[in-house]
């Protein structure tokens, strides 16, 4: 009944030209994008913006991961160069509104600071396995890997790989830990992950730990933990 009375009020302020001088008549809906804030959060993202509460930080950080996404696209050394050092700028300003606000010892703190300049995270090599093969080949040859397993939601792998990245900052021998970020759809298929992303965890050439969607910090740490022994 309320839609019938809806759709009758429509025509009418048609038939009244109530809407021939609307704002942005004939044009393209300017739709926010949160494509940078995970799912679960995305909700009390927006509830929290209409409100006008919206934190600093949180703006900052939608807008690391914004850029981010970016230069995992870009192929332009130019352009590459030049979002990188917006990412530098960005990464800074969290430091200072975070510092600013003393919880220089927090995990959001923690979590961001260093990201972007820390050696065990050797994005290079994103791409650089083109089979399940060469893949298996260079995790043998190494003592720690972490494979990433990317599928449509990158959003969510971005999240799993900053958590993954606060937890190693934690140990002595993070140097020895390789970060590989893989989308190929071979590997997919051959680990059974094609609903979301995995990481994958291995140690001597031998897969200890198998992660789905969101990763548990408690997991890594347990492993670590045990590797250090």
């Amino acid at each position: 009944m309320f839609l019938n009375i809806a759709e009758e009020k429509i025509r009418q302020a048609i038939w009244n030209g109530d809407l021939d001088s609307i704002q942005g008549k004939e044009k393209p809906l300017q739709l926010e994008d949160f494509s940078m804030v995970p799912p679960e959060l995305r909700m009390s993202y927006k509830i929290l913006k209409n409100a006008g509460r919206m934190p600093l930080e949180m703006e900052i950080q939608k807008d690391i991961l914004k850029i981010e996404d970016l230069i995992a696209c870009c192929y332009d050394e130019a352009e590459r160069k030049k979002l990188q050092e917006e990412l530098t700028v960005k990464t800074l300003r969290f430091q200072q509104v975070m510092e600013k606000r003393k919880v220089k010892d927090s995990s959001a703190f923690r979590m961001y600071q260093d990201k972007y300049f820390v050696n065990y995270v050797k994005r290079d090599k994103m791409s650089k396995f083109e089979t399940i093969e060469e893949l298996a080949t260079y995790i043998e040859e190494q003592q720690l890997v972490l494979l990433f397993i990317k599928t449509e939601n990158c959003g969510v792998c971005d999240v799993m790989l900053r958590k993954v990245n606060y937890v190693l900052e934690n140990y002595d021998h993070v140097e020895k830990v390789e970060i590989l970020l893989q989308d190929m759809q071979e590997i997919a298929g051959r680990y059974s992950v094609l609903t979301g992303p995995t990481v994958l965890l291995f140690y001597n050439g031998k897969e200890i730990l198998r992660e789905s969607r969101f990763i548990s910090l408690e997991n890594i740490e347990r492993v670590l933990q045990l590797l250090e022994k």
